[in-house]
């Protein structure tokens, strides 16, 4: 059970993507992944939709606020609207087609979400399969409001619109999804429908398709977490792969934010026993001491002493919040004091926040995470 496996990111940061090429209107989202959805209600909130087959011919006109019922019939979808009831095999599309459209989807067990533009469902293995077809520049309003949440300083707002927009151009169709091109989890975007907020829209208006490009101008991966601790992390020494503009830096900015410090204890002999099971290390009461007070006063990315044990590894197995931490011995338990939250690499949220309200701009808040880059205009 202590089996570690490393994540699909790995080969995400091999991937490159020229800024001068022609960039997709619209990007298909897998919303509610990852959970066996059986059955759905959609209702029309705003502009007009049609009911269409997959291959886009129109089934029936949608009023508003018509409550639309979707159930996986084995490998059918079972539409229910009214009294009457239909069943299609190869999927349905929930099209808006009129100037501002939005619909409401309800989930049981999930809070009511908002979505933009349009909704595809099909029939997948055991699971319906939702598809929010939107335009890059309303999920990005989404990702915004998902990631950030409310009352952040419009600057602040800038930057992450810009590096979303990034990172959804520059990985969508990488992350081994077939279905969609992103899907609405933390490892890709959070992404848990509109935002109806007027600064976040605003935000990104103002940079509309700006994205962050390296030397060679190819979109970066515009990877972020919450906070750094005080110092970023090199890329390879999470995904094991270098990239020029994710070096790691210094950060004061976000030392004195709620993410910047935690707590944890893991049982000594639970540690001891991964380590042998994982890497067949037996430690001698020397090394040992010195694994039970492991510190970092800087990044590291191995257990010293020994180089092949990861950090990576152990922040994954035992559910730790970030790679820099310290140990120390307690009774039968192992005391972590740790800082940050998140993986480490790029940008760190709550020190762009801070930067934003010390009157930085979101220019030089990117070029101050993301090393030799510079921004440009899609449009």
């Amino acid at each position: 059970m202590w089996r570690v496996v490393l994540g699909s990111l790995v080969f995400i940061l091999s991937f490159s993507v020229r800024a001068d090429l022609p960039h997709p209107e619209v990007i298909d989202v897998g919303i509610f992944s990852g959970q066996p959805i059986q059955n759905i209600t959609v209702v029309p909130a705003a502009g007009g939709y049609w009911l269409a087959d997959a291959e886009g011919r129109q089934i029936a006109e949608l009023e508003k606020h018509q409550p639309v019922e979707v159930a996986l019939m084995g490998d059918h979808c079972g539409i229910t609207m009214g009294d009457s009831t239909f069943y299609v095999r190869s999927g349905i599309r929930f099209h808006g087609h009129r100037w501002e459209n939005f619909f409401v989807i309800h989930v049981e067990g999930f809070p009511y979400r908002i979505y933009d533009d349009d909704l595809l469902v099909r029939a997948g293995r055991e699971r319906l399969v939702l598809v929010n077809r939107v335009s890059v520049e309303n999920y990005v309003a989404g990702v915004v409001q998902s990631e950030s949440g409310w009352m952040r300083h419009p600057e602040y707002y800038m930057v992450q619109s810009i590096i979303a927009r990034t990172y959804a151009l520059r990985n969508g169709g990488v992350n081994g999804h077939s279905d969609y091109h992103v899907c609405d989890g933390v490892h890709c975007q959070a992404y848990y429908g509109r935002s109806g907020y007027a600064e976040i829209i605003q935000a990104v208006a103002m940079t509309r398709g700006d994205v962050v490009v390296d030397e060679h101008g190819e979109l970066i991966n515009a990877v972020y977490h919450a906070n750094c601790g005080g110092q970023t992390v090199d890329a390879e020494h999470v995904w094991q792969r270098p990239k020029s503009y994710l070096r790691s830096v210094t950060d004061s900015f976000c030392v004195q934010q709620p993410g910047a410090s935690w707590e944890a204890n893991i049982p000594r002999h639970e540690f001891f026993s991964f380590l042998e099971q994982n890497f067949s290390v037996n430690p001698s009461r020397e090394k040992k001491e010195q694994i039970l007070h492991f510190s970092q006063p800087e990044r590291s990315h191995v257990l010293e002493p020994y180089d092949q044990i990861r950090l990576t590894l152990l922040r994954a197995a035992f559910n730790l919040r970030s790679t820099f931490f310290s140990l120390s011995p307690y009774n039968d338990m192992i005391y972590v004091r740790g800082r940050g939250y998140g993986h480490g690499v790029g940008l760190c949220q709550e020190g762009a926040m801070e930067m934003a309200k010390k009157g930085y701009t979101a220019e030089e808040i990117i070029r101050f995470y993301y090393s030799g880059v510079s921004l440009r205009s899609l449009e």
